[in-house]
């Protein structure tokens, strides 16, 4: 999900390094942003372990998780992967999915991750057998 506010705030710094000093200003812009995307990319996955090592003990198996951070924070998320179409369908039945997304924003909050992004945070979910019949197994493939 896109935060507009945040959109609109990096096409105005882009425009206006490119007048003030054309393409070594927009390449310092994008330095910057480059970096920025590398702490909020690792905060986003020390949430989401803390998240998974807190998890209740009837937690459903989550083999994996995809995860990015946009430029300029104008996009943000999380896929849980779980093992199972059956787990997947067991952790929705008792809110665990709600509980793991909960989770991953509150431990986002506690490192300091702005809250607008939290607010639009993309929260979701799949299964390794989706992935399998989907895209043939490919991780690569299915998160493009």
């Amino acid at each position: 999900m896109i935060s507009e506010e945040r959109q609109k705030r990096l096409d105005a710094a882009l425009a206006a390094a490119r007048q003030s000093g054309g393409q070594a200003a927009v390449s310092r812009l994008m330095d910057e942003l480059f970096k920025e995307q590398g702490h909020h990319d690792r905060l986003l996955k020390a949430a989401s372990d803390a998240a998974l090592k807190s998890a209740p003990p009837d937690m459903p198996r989550i083999r994996d998780r995809d995860m990015g951070v946009g430029f300029g924070l104008v996009s943000c998320g999380v896929t849980y992967v779980f093992e199972t179409d059956e787990g997947l369908a067991r952790a929705q039945a008792l809110e665990l999915t709600d509980w793991i997304a909960g989770a991953t924003r509150r431990e986002l909050l506690a490192r300091d991750f702005p809250a607008d992004v939290v607010d639009v945070l993309s929260v979701r979910f799949t299964t390794h057998e989706v992935i399998v019949r989907e895209a043939g197994g490919d991780y690569h493939v299915y998160f493009q």
